[in-house]
């Protein structure tokens, strides 16, 4: 595949999701893997963000519609299931980045 598709399908897909106004910066930038053609590193980060925005608001919305069933207590005692219900960010950390991310667990993206 050539540079400037990769290129042109980011942008199809920044404008598809209504982010015309996000600069994806395209060039060779340094990532895990070494020396990449791809977006810039603040563009990525942005892009993350989003996703995962749209991921929380798809989440309530299933669960608004009943596609979710909150977790029952175990009557064994056993460990009590985690809630379905999307995080509002009041109590994160100071050493959390946006939505939750752990330092270190963005470096994993």
């Amino acid at each position: 595949m050539l540079l400037f598709e990769i290129y042109r399908m980011d942008e199809a897909v920044a404008e598809n999701e209504g982010w015309e106004e996000l600069v994806l910066d395209h060039g060779f930038h340094e990532t895990k893997q070494g020396i990449r053609f791809t977006i810039s590193p603040e563009a990525r980060q942005e892009v993350l963000d989003r996703l995962l925005e749209l991921n929380f608001a798809r989440h309530a919305e299933e669960l608004k519609s009943g596609l979710w069933e909150k977790p029952k207590a175990s009557k064994k005692g056993g460990k009590k299931g985690k809630s379905t219900e999307p995080e509002t960010g009041e109590s994160k950390s100071k050493s959390q980045g946006s939505f939750g991310f752990m330092p270190e667990q963005r470096e994993m993206f």
